[in-house]
């Protein structure tokens, strides 16, 4: 299940598993929120979650999940962080927190692979896995060096019986860049916002049948809601 109402009947049951997926949009289209409703379905089902964060503190997407998870806050001790963001940071103004280890570079990817590994070491469960977003990676270092990547983190998460979830900023990389993290992955879901309205469509997903067609969908308190019953009248 992948947790906003409307995908699975979309995808006619929900996410293949042992996928890596690709969400991309615009800024402010509803990407980041598809996510943590994605992780919070995991851990609604007693699945394991990593986060790997670079647009915002782990801070506040902890904050959040629990929000999104009915104020349980014992719902973190099933979720890995991995912090991209604080880098900016100096080290001697960071605390060690349990359950979020810290890359220091955006230019370590192979530290971040080992990192996602060693994540998954932690659990026997299925896991679900977030990186929000690659542009981050795509902008400081070198593009094949995050194709490569991409293709060993896809290796890790199919061999650990894991989905994850790829977030891409649109907008900021050419057609040859989108093309190609739209060939490394599983499957692509596009989203947009325009003239006040967001609209989503499934591109291709691996293992589904599903519609080409654009979908309506809305920014709620409760976060992403898609109107299938308009799309499917």
């Amino acid at each position: 299940m992948s947790g906003v109402p409307g995908i699975d009947k979309l995808l006619g049951g929900g996410f293949p598993s042992k996928a890596v997926l690709l969400l991309r949009g615009p800024p402010g289209s509803g990407k980041t929120t598809f996510c943590k409703q994605f992780i919070c379905k995991g851990l609604e089902n007693r699945e394991f979650a990593i986060y790997i964060v670079t647009g915002e503190p782990v801070s506040h997407i902890k904050k959040v999940l629990v929000d999104y998870c009915g104020g349980n806050k014992e719902i973190l001790k099933n979720v890995f962080f991995i912090d991209c963001y604080s880098w900016r940071t100096p080290r001697r103004e960071l605390k060690n927190e349990e359950g979020v280890a810290r890359l220091h570079s955006l230019l370590e990817l192979n530290e971040l692979n080992e990192l996602v590994k060693e994540g998954l070491k932690k659990t026997k469960l299925p896991s679900r896995v977030i990186i929000d977003s690659i542009s981050d990676f795509l902008m400081y270092g070198d593009e094949k060096s995050v194709f490569k990547f991409l293709q060993v983190f896809s290796g890790t998460i199919k061999t650990n019986n894991s989905i994850a979830m790829v977030v891409l900023e649109e907008g900021l990389h050419n057609e040859r860049v989108v093309s190609t993290l739209d060939y490394v992955c599983d499957g692509t879901i596009e989203m947009v916002l325009k003239d006040g309205q967001r609209r989503l469509r499934v591109v291709r997903m691996l293992d589904t049948r599903h519609p080409l067609k654009w979908i309506n969908f809305s920014l709620t308190e409760k976060g992403l809601e898609v109107k299938v019953e308009e799309f499917f009248a």
